[in-house]
């Protein structure tokens, strides 16, 4: 589960994966051999290669760096005549310089995004990550690449670098990723790339490689070795992607909301004032890991996160412990809490397949662990924008917002509003060749089947993480089951369902004539729901009754308010 895997151990913090020795040994025996005075293993952690490194090249100097006291005095007490550092790797300089310059760096180096060296040197990997013109990317693994490349580049080291990284570094088909995997070929030779087990690897669920450069740039679409086999290294680390990435067919998509570690979200079967009511009291009485461990449950018993409904007290607890901090925090930071008794505050959202609502306020963003809220809601599509082997992906249609992470993959959404206008230029040309001319609405229809597709079941498995795609070959299997006015019906009542409850905010207006796209555009755009493209209107809606828009709720819900509030 996520929310198990994303406890703040030491390891989690600092993107420990620890190679077991025979593991490294058996990787040694893969790459070229490492004609080198000095090898480098730049985050040796429990020695993993320090020991087959010495092995396999008893005559060269074996330098380690690691960051980690308590493991850096177990390799100095195993190695006693090995150079060792106690150094965060983005602190060293001129430690590995040598009269040869031959020097090479070979490791497991750490991954984790948001990276760690985010918070103790901020500054200085985003000037390394601006210098080699390597932006919009939070991986850990990528800048130690980068300053491993600064020092090779700084010092003029003749070497190379063998490391083992996350695979979607280079199966990664975003534009920021592409310019990382230039800046690669702009000052190395990509020498080979070959899979790695994950599963040799505590808790690690991604694809892995050990990637091999060769200073010195080259542009050209050479051969290298991946897995023992010669290919074109464009072909290897996807420069020339034979998909459509969902950047290049959307202008503009919005994660959705997922508030701190969930809490801010109702349980199942929870509703609106049963949650309402749960989360008022909680930040009206005094907040103990205990007293959480009991408000934490809804009425019916059940907790919003799986891993409170977990057998193994330790986990629980510590869990526990975390959300404890967050409202002890928001307590602190927003003076007004009676925001939290507000229904107007408590929002729908979609759930994987199922409907829960959650809290929604900008005064939280006062509070840095809370996730940027989606700043867009409205009927929208959506879809997992980053699948992997083992996600559960979700494609469909929500009428407010979605949590981000309902999948492994984070989720994202589309406004079926305005769509013709939030397309690129590129994607219509394509869609209007290829269809002739369907209308663009069923853009979302096409997603929906393609993610049924074998074609995206095996890349999910060759790929294992990746960023939502299509196929450049267009599928004309989805032309022959289309029902157009079925799926053009679905999305139009997402969007009446939206205007439906605008009505009930205006007792002299009738919109029951509203049947096409244009007229709903023309009526959320008089709710305030901004249209992607086109320029916001201002809202001819009156505040009071804007307000009544955002927070009706059904006379079926008033009723049971009395009864929830009982609870309590």
């Amino acid at each position: 589960m996520i929310e198990e895997k994303n406890l703040q151990t030491k390891k989690y913090q600092l993107g420990q994966f620890f190679t077991p020795p025979d593991l490294s040994s058996l990787i040694l025996e893969t790459i070229s051999n490492i004609d080198s005075e000095i090898i480098v293993e730049p985050s040796f952690g429990d020695c993993g290669f320090i020991g087959p490194l010495l092995v396999k090249y008893p005559k060269t100097k074996i330098v380690g760096v690691e960051i980690d006291i308590e493991l850096y005095n177990k390799g100095i007490a195993k190695y006693p005549n090995t150079q060792l550092f106690n150094l965060n790797f983005y602190d060293t300089n001129n430690e590995f310089n040598c009269a040869s310059k031959k020097v090479s760096f070979v490791g497991n180096v750490p991954f984790r995004s948001p990276a760690y060296s985010l918070t103790t040197h901020g500054k200085y990997v985003k000037q390394l990550a601006h210098k080699y013109g390597v932006t919009g990317i939070r991986e850990e693994a990528v800048f130690f690449i980068i300053k491993t490349a600064d020092l090779m580049i700084t010092h003029q080291f003749n070497g190379g670098i063998h490391y083992i990284i996350p695979k979607s570094l280079i199966t990664n088909d975003s534009k920021f990723y592409k310019k990382f995997k230039l800046f690669l070929k702009n000052f190395f030779k990509i020498t080979s790339v070959i899979d790695v087990d994950p599963t040799k690897f505590d808790n690690v669920a991604q694809g892995l490689v050990m990637l091999s450069l060769q200073i010195g740039g080259n542009n050209s679409n050479y051969l290298s070795y991946h897995n023992g086999n010669l290919e074109l290294v464009d072909d290897i680390i996807q420069l020339n992607s034979s998909d459509i990435p969902f950047q290049d067919i959307f202008k503009t998509t919005y994660l959705g909301s997922v508030p701190a570690e969930s809490f801010l979200m109702s349980s199942a079967d929870e509703t609106k004032f049963e949650f309402k009511n749960r989360l008022a009291h909680i930040f009206a009485t005094t907040t103990t890991v205990q007293s959480l461990l009991h408000d934490l449950a809804s009425s019916n018993g059940k907790y919003h996160l799986r891993v409170l409904n977990n057998s193994t007290t330790d986990k629980v607890n510590a869990k526990v412990s975390q959300i404890c901090n967050y409202i002890n925090t928001i307590k602190q930071n927003v003076p007004d809490l009676t925001i939290f008794s507000d229904i107007s505050n408590y929002c729908e959202i979609q759930h994987r397949k199922e409907k829960r609502f959650y809290f929604r306020n900008k005064k939280l963003k006062k509070c840095g662990f809370v996730y940027e809220l989606n700043p867009n809601p409205q009927p929208s599509f959506y879809f997992t924008s980053n699948p992997s082997s083992n996600s559960t992906d979700y494609f469909g249609y929500c009428e407010f917002d979605v949590n981000r992470n309902s999948s492994p993959g984070c989720c994202r959404t589309v406004p079926i509003s305005g769509i013709a206008n939030n397309l690129t230029p590129a994607f219509k040309t394509y869609w209007d060749q290829e269809t002739n001319k369907l209308p663009y609405e069923l853009v979302f229809s096409y997603i929906k089947y393609i993610s049924t597709t074998v074609w995206f079941k095996e890349q999910k498995k060759i790929r294992r993480r990746f960023y939502f795609c299509l196929p450049k070959i267009f599928n004309k299997d989805w032309l022959l089951n289309l029902d157009q006015s079925h799926e053009l019906s679905v999305i139009s009542q997402m969007i009446n369902a939206r205007c439906t409850i605008t009505q009930r905010s205006y007792a002299n207006t009738d919109y029951a004539s509203l049947t096409n796209f244009t007229d709903a555009e023309i009526l959320v755009q008089q709710s305030g729901l901004p249209i992607p493209g086109k320029k916001s209107k201002k809202s001819t809606v009156p505040k009071k009754q804007a307000k009544i828009i955002t927070s009706i709720f059904s006379e079926e819900e008033v009723d049971n308010e009395q009864a929830s509030i009982q609870n309590y």
